[in-house]
Order: C-alpha cells, then sequence, then structure tokens
C-alpha cells in the first residue's frame, strides 16, 4: 500500500460540532454554518459549494447535484442551506452568495473566516476546507460505506481513497484494498478527480 507523503489530518465528528458551535454572531453566521456543514457532513469541495446553485438540490430525493455526481444529502445540510433561502430563489441563483452585495462569496474570506474561528479557545488547530471532506470520508467509512461508493460520492477515483482505507471497520486494510483494488483494478468514479 502506498503511504501518503503527509499523514492524513481527519477532523472528527466532536471537533466538527465544537467548529460548528464556535461560528460567531454576524452577517456571515449562516453561510458559514452551512458551508462547514456541507463540507462535513457532504464531503463536498469549496469550489464546488461556491458554484452550487438551486436548482442543484433535489429536496425530495435528498441529494446535490455536484459535477458528474449526486450526493446525499443529510438533514442538517438540507436544514442549514434551507435556511439561507427566502423560497423565491430562481433555480439558477447561487445558493451562496455574500449578504451584503448579492454577489458571489470569497473564497479567500471565507478560509480567513475559518482559520479565525480555529484560533478559538478549544478549536481544532487552524484546518483547511478539505479537512471537513476528509472528516467526512472517515466517518463514511467507519459507518460501512464501501469504497466503490464513496469514491462516486466525492468524485474522485477509487484509488484516491487507498490513503482512507485504514479507517475502514473491517480490520485488515491490506484485506481491505486487494479486495477493493484487485476487483474493480482502476476502476474511477465519475470524474476522475482525486481528494
Amino acid at each position: 500500500m502506498t503511504v501518503p507523503a503527509t499523514p492524513v489530518r481527519v477532523l472528527a465528528r466532536d471537533q466538527l460540532e465544537m467548529l460548528l458551535g464556535a461560528i460567531p454572531d454576524g452577517p456571515y453566521q449562516s453561510i458559514d454554518r452551512a458551508l462547514w456543514t456541507a463540507g462535513g457532513f457532504a464531503g463536498l469541495r469549496l469550489g464546488e459549494l461556491l458554484e452550487l446553485r438551486w436548482g442543484c438540490i433535489d429536496w425530495i430525493d435528498q441529494r446535490i447535484a455536484a459535477p458528474g455526481r449526486f450526493v446525499p444529502m443529510h438533514d442538517r445540510v438540507g436544514a442549514a442551506i434551507d435556511g439561507l433561502s427566502d423560497a423565491r430563489e430562481a433555480h439558477e441563483q447561487l445558493v451562496f452568495r455574500d449578504p451584503a452585495s448579492g454577489n458571489a462569496l470569497d473564497r479567500r474570506q471565507i478560509l480567513l473566516r475559518l482559520r479565525a474561528v480555529c484560533a478559538r479557545p478549544g478549536i481544532p488547530p487552524p484546518l483547511t476546507f478539505d479537512e471537513l471532506r476528509t472528516g467526512f470520508t472517515v466517518a463514511c467509512l467507519q459507518g460501512g460505506v464501501s469504497l466503490a461508493e464513496l469514491a462516486c460520492w466525492l468524485g474522485v477515483r477509487l484509488g484516491a481513497l487507498e490513503p482512507f482505507v485504514a479507517f475502514a471497520p473491517s480490520g485488515d486494510p491490506a484485506r481491505e484494498v486487494h479486495r477493493v483494488f484487485g476487483e474493480l483494478g482502476g476502476a474511477t468514479a465519475e470524474g476522475g478527480r482525486t481528494l
């Protein structure tokens, strides 16, 4: 098994809860809560969320259309996103917009706000938005989601999940890698991107 060059940083569920609970009051509170909830409970990339439009949310089947795939929508993600809508949003309208201008959010400002929250006492050390996605990946594996299904949800090649196999409950990462990669040998999820 290939060992990643740097250890995988994983944001545990209790750390995610602390992070969400520490978001300060203000004009970006609801937006940040929805963004970080979607990162941690749906595994969506920040770029995907910034491009997300209301028409991409399937409220009936509880899923979100992301590039080349559908991602299951946890109830908490749905509630956080629904709180951003005034129920008259056009399908093509961005979900995440700056509350002052109504324009697209500034990626840099989102990351600065995330780092500021991480600087508060008791919150995990500064993290990246990708660590929310990593936490989702590990939680799914620990919950028994198959590697193949998880790769489809994340929009990655199956091989991109190799560093996470140790988190699966099988107890034998080497056997799981052989089972998955041996049988599916190079299969990719649509889009085939890396984590």
